[in-house]
């Protein structure tokens, strides 16, 4: 009778079991050649033969010691001591080499890093002397270079050019969010990969929770938290409301208690900043979650908005800010790759939201609340700092917001031309340490090596 065991140990015990072992498949190769082990060649007789993998760690094995048997007790027990397998190696080695015709063949690398040569072949080329290797390995490299050429192609290979497709306009996106025109400057092929032929990417089975659901757990949240109370207040009540609210977030999680474990001292930690930051807040008069907006953009063209937040002044002037557990964009990034909080104040100007009154921008906040030290901190953004080396002036909020507008603008009349193509990686320097959903799609990997350097 065997172990008790579940449908959902068996995966990880056939790994365990068949992990190791090694399976040749017949295949349909020349009847001649055959591909042996050093057991399977040991009582066979050809005329040509190939001694492969001659590098320590691969032939000879090496001899590993047992963790429960020591040397006394495995002679006590009649076990053959772990040297006796080098030796049979070696035995196998000599035996190999009294057949008719015999080459020598091991891999200089393997895996990236440098091998040593195998025991067996360093001592047989001491053994005949210098002279005598330099004969041997010239005999090699004409093989080598026999083997090379059998898979040198008779052009020059051709690098792969960077897809540019462009598809005819009635098939172009004519509606876009402001978290897409990110990707829209970055990669605009994963729009046309999105948009145009319709393509999402398929969610891995059994996924480990990772930080986009750390930041969704944590966003939703805030989100439920502020809903219940947009006016405050923001004691001591507030903070085992939201504790409260984030224990039943986390029950979903239930199946994952490492992630708990990891998760939550970061949420609670995050929960207190939160709490004591808006305590300090008092010149907000209501705080707006979730809050949909759109505008047009040309003649043809919708930007949709859903903004995490947008808080109501008490001079009337408006501040939006958005939930970040990771890094946020820095300033020179929102002025040029990550515009959504400006494009949120450009919607808010133009009277984009239903429910919220237009008014003039007080400020566009990042909120980290990644939990991590003191549990978050607010990044504002929208300005940036006067360059004493280039002479640029200082970019105040407005300027930044009506800079924006135009950039958008530009940027998609650019894309509502039938010969604009939606380049892959667009921008490569800024996109060199982030890989999308479509990469392979585009084969990203075949046209960009060098090019994003060039670039």
């Amino acid at each position: 009778m065997g172990p008790d065991i579940r449908p959902s140990d068996y995966p990880g015990l056939f790994s365990a079991i068949a992990g190791g072992q090694t399976f040749r498949s017949g295949g349909r190769t020349d009847p001649r050649i055959h591909i042996w082990g050093a057991l399977e060649a040991r009582l066979q007789h050809v005329n040509v033969a190939i001694l492969g993998g001659l590098n320590e760690g691969t032939w000879p094995a090496p001899a590993e010691t047992d963790p429960f048997l020591s040397r006394s007790m495995r002679a006590a027990l009649g076990l053959d001591p772990p040297e006796r397998r080098i030796g049979q190696a070696a035995h196998d080695f000599a035996q190999g080499l009294g057949l008719p015709v015999v080459w020598l063949s091991r891999a200089a690398r393997q895996d990236g890093e440098p091998r040593t040569a195998s025991r067996w072949l360093q001592r047989l080329l001491a053994y005949v002397g210098e002279d005598a290797a330099k004969t041997l390995r010239a005999r090699g490299q004409d093989m080598l270079t026999l083997a090379r050429h059998l898979d040198m192609p008779p052009e020059k290979p051709q690098p792969a050019e960077r897809p540019r497709p462009t598809p005819p306009l009635a098939a172009r996106p004519n509606r876009l969010s402001v978290t897409r025109i990110e990707t829209l400057i970055r990669d605009p092929y994963a729009i046309y990969a999105e948009q145009v032929l319709d393509l999402r990417p398929i969610e891995a089975i059994a996924a480990m929770p990772g930080p986009a659901e750390r930041g969704t757990l944590f966003h939703d949240s805030l989100e439920r938290f502020i809903g219940e109370r947009p006016a405050g207040p923001f004691d001591a009540a507030a903070l085992e409301r939201l504790l409260a609210i984030g224990l039943e977030r986390f029950a979903g999680f239930a199946d994952t208690p490492d992630i708990q474990a990891l998760w939550w001292p970061r949420f609670e930690r995050m929960a207190r900043w939160f709490v004591a930051k808006e305590n300090d807040r008092s010149d907000i008069a209501e705080r707006l979650v979730e809050r949909r907006g759109a505008m047009a953009v040309g003649d043809d063209f919708t930007l949709t908005v859903r903004a995490d937040r947008i808080d109501r002044l008490h001079d009337g002037r408006l501040g939006i800010i958005d939930y970040k557990t990771g890094a946020p964009p820095s300033a020179k990034q929102v002025l040029s790759l990550s515009p959504q909080l400006l494009l949120e104040a450009v919607i808010v100007l133009a009277g984009g939201f239903e429910d919220v009154p237009a008014g003039d921008i007080a400020r566009l906040d990042y909120y980290r609340v990644s939990g991590a030290g003191e549990g978050g901190e607010i990044k504002p953004v929208g300005t940036g700092k006067a360059n004493s080396k280039t002479g640029e002036p200082e970019i105040t909020l407005p300027q930044a917001i009506d800079l924006t507008r135009r950039r958008v603008t530009a940027l998609i009349a650019a894309y509502r031309d039938s010969d604009r193509s939606y380049l892959s990686r667009a921008r490569p320097a800024a996109v060199t340490r982030f890989t999308g959903d479509y990469d392979h799609l585009a084969r990203v990997g075949e046209w960009s090596i060098g090019a994003e350097d060039e670039e």
